[in-house]
């Protein structure tokens, strides 16, 4: 069976399709097949979500823009379509105190989950609303196709910029300490070392000058990092040994 793009669909059937989405794919697990499926069905999810606002903005109905906008965001992706579509829904509804409740929303939110600033789009579209400009803006999702692809900068030949490196003072007992367990794994004696300390003591700060010095002297030594959260996925505290395990 061949589906019909979101464009040619109707809201109804666009409403039925991403009511389907329960949120993220398996969550805490990790396999290579499960991630890359978690991220196709997300960003199908996301083109959806943001189709259907763009559909409803124009046909201004406002308290359905509101409904799913709150839906979207209830899967914790903070997203911005999203929070612009309500500030716009709340714009046509004639409430300006909720435009700026939500934009603070919309800035509190990106800087806890994901510590990011609301994007050029978000800043935009607020003062074009608060100052009465709003009326036949584009939606919000139609700045994309103006964005002007950029190559990375790591993609540029020439000479390497050269990164200055972070003060780092002290600890030297426990890099030297840490160099000799690595000589002993690399004369094929593994271990694992565990390095403990109070929030704030240093810990990841040994670690990431241990790891430059080690790949200062060790060129081809891969280093693998992973990092755990207690509080979201019941796999994410065994991030780190999961990563290890696959290389």
């Amino acid at each position: 069976m061949i589906l019909e793009p979101a464009e040619k669909r109707s809201v109804e059937e666009i409403i039925a399709a991403v009511s389907l989405y329960r949120g993220e794919l398996l969550p805490g697990f990790y396999d290579e097949w499960i991630g890359l499926e978690r991220d196709r069905l997300q960003a199908a999810y996301f083109q959806k979500m943001d189709f259907l606002l763009d559909r409803l903005i124009q046909a201004r109905q406002w308290n359905e823009v509101l409904k799913w906008s709150e839906h979207w965001i209830q899967h914790g992706f903070s997203p911005e379509p999203a929070y612009r579509a309500i500030m716009i829904a709340h714009a046509g509804l004639g409430n300006p105190g909720m435009i700026s409740a939500t934009y603070r929303r919309c800035a509190e939110s990106l800087n806890r989950e994901l510590n990011l600033e609301p994007s050029p789009e978000t800043i935009r579209l607020y003062d074009q609303i608060r100052r009465g400009e709003w009326e036949g803006l584009a939606p919000p999702s139609a700045h994309i196709e103006h964005i002007e692809y950029q190559r990375p900068s790591f993609f540029d030949r020439g000479k390497p910029r050269l990164i200055e490196k972070p003060l780092f003072v002290a600890r030297e007992q426990e890099l030297e300490q840490l160099g000799k367990n690595l000589d002993k794994a690399l004369a094929e004696r593994g271990r694992v070392i565990f390095i403990t300390g109070e929030a704030g003591s240093g810990k990841t700060a040994l670690i990431n000058e241990f790891t430059r010095r080690t790949q200062d002297a060790y060129a081809e030594l891969i280093v693998a990092f992973g990092n755990c959260n207690a509080h979201t996925g019941i796999g994410d505290p065994y991030l780190p040994s999961v990563k290890l395990w696959n290389c």
